[in-house]
């Protein structure tokens, strides 16, 4: 059935998530130790070395581990980003804004009401990686030079806007719809909402921009039902 598809679905998700978190504290905690370790120790080697060939290349190598604990560094916050799970929702979507602005010179806005919104931790994974793929669409395919990203607290329910200023699209009259050939992710993200009881809503005009909504439950925190049990 398709609840039970949405389930399993939901249930891989997190699967998913767990092991992100370990890759990446893996890659924090031995990995990332190691390098800068060994970037220490090769300083202290070049400063204690008279030879100008060997501190050059000590030099390089130095410069090497250091481009590498870097990438490291970026390669656990995407897999799974700290202040997500350390300080909450909302600082690590200004995160992802200002990546946007950092990374592709796209002036970001971010808007947050200030309003207590409790989410669990599944709900809290899903929207981040919703926002993180719609920005990422708009790096890639907007055009655009600026974008919007609001969070607030409407009823019960959490609503995450992100608005950009690109060249848009022609959205269907009979309303747009996620598909896989439209894109896995929003695809992936669009099944673990219907299955927490949200939503996504896309507007586009073609030279007018797009805006995306993401509407989730605060309540729906976790699946109520598990169709296994039935």
């Amino acid at each position: 059935t398709i609840d039970r598809a949405r389930w399993l679905t939901s249930e891989l998700s997190l699967a998913e998530d767990r092991e992100r978190r370990r890759i990446a504290a893996h890659l924090h905690d031995e990995i990332g130790s190691t390098l800068a370790a060994a970037k220490i120790n090769l300083g202290r080697l070049r400063e204690s070395e008279p030879a100008t060939e060997a501190r050059q290349a000590l030099s390089e190598v130095r410069g090497l581990i250091e481009t590498t604990i870097k990438s490291i560094r970026s390669l656990t916050f995407d897999l799974a980003p700290p202040v997500l799970y350390e300080v909450g929702l909302e600082p690590a979507l200004e995160g992802l804004a200002d990546q946007i602005q950092e990374r592709h010179n796209i002036q970001r806005v971010f808007e947050d009401d200030g309003q207590a919104k409790p989410v669990g931790t599944e709900l809290k994974v899903v929207l981040h990686h919703a926002v993180r793929e719609l920005l990422a669409n708009v790096a890639k395919h907007s055009q655009a030079s600026s974008v919007h990203v609001s969070i607030r607290r409407d009823g019960a329910n959490v609503r995450i806007r992100v608005k950009d200023d690109g060249i848009g699209f022609e959205a269907p009259k009979s309303g747009f719809r996620v598909s896989r050939s439209g894109g896995f992710g929003l695809f992936h993200v669009g099944e673990r909402l219907k299955h927490l009881g949200g939503r996504l809503d896309v507007e586009s005009q073609p030279g007018h921009g797009t805006a995306v909504t993401v509407v989730a439950p605060l309540a729906a925190a976790s699946p109520v039902n598990d169709p296994t049990a039935l």
